[in-house]
């Protein structure tokens, strides 16, 4: 969750641990957020991976592996097929890029009580980061919800709030079938939480190749 900071920064204690730096947390909060923490790092390692990451599917193996043996044509929804591609594909790789540096940098998690304003959210809320004038308070803010979620789905946020505090996406809700709209989709922080537990080359499917070049019904 993004939203607006409207206070100062709280005070707290932190707390340093595998260069991790805490805020409000307790013990078992920390064990909790670290353990997350360390396979999300591993996990955009894999994204990144150039021979099966994402900077593997770039436009000419696209074509060569997937449009052309599948005898895939140019959907009609899009019209500057391979320039869409290559921009969703740059911007994607970049933000994730951006997203690595981060977490291997120094940021804060802070764990928020229930009382806390951002935690009342209808819907909700996990986690969010506080933005002052379009800019990222270094720090990743927990609720009591999250902590009562699995695994799979803490990882799942803190990759959704990592792509927030360091390539400063939003909730993008609008449509991928058309250029810019695909583009657009590369700030959608629910897209980079997705990639938490999806395979790779599925995910790219899914959210651009798959669309930009259809199958041939004329065969």
């Amino acid at each position: 969750m993004k939203t607006m900071l409207a206070l100062a920064l709280a005070i707290g204690v932190v707390y340093n641990a595998h260069a991790l730096s805490f805020r409000g947390c307790n013990n078992s909060q920390k064990k909790t957020i670290t353990a997350a923490h360390l396979n999300v790092k591993k996990r955009l390692a894999e994204l990144l991976d150039p021979t099966t990451g994402i900077p593997y599917y770039h436009l000419r193996n696209i074509l060569n592996e997937k449009v052309k043996p599948e005898k895939r044509i140019p959907s009609k929804r899009y019209s500057r097929h391979n320039q869409t591609y290559t921009t969703f594909h740059s911007r994607l790789t970049s933000n994730l890029r951006k997203m690595q540096a981060k977490v291997k940098s120094s940021y804060t998690y802070q764990c928020s009580s229930a009382s806390v304003r951002h935690c009342q959210g209808g819907g909700g809320v996990q986690a969010y980061v506080l933005f002052l004038f379009g800019r990222p308070y270094n720090k990743i803010h927990f609720c009591p919800l999250f902590f009562k979620s699995d695994m799979r789905d803490m990882e799942q946020t803190i990759l959704h709030e990592l792509s927030h505090l360091a390539a400063n996406t939003e909730h993008y809700f609008g449509s991928i079938f058309n250029d810019q709209g695909l583009i657009e989709s590369t700030n959608d922080a629910y897209l980079y939480g997705r990639m938490m537990h999806w395979g790779v080359e599925g995910m790219m499917k899914v959210n651009s190749w798959g669309h930009i070049w259809v199958p041939d019904n004329r065969q």
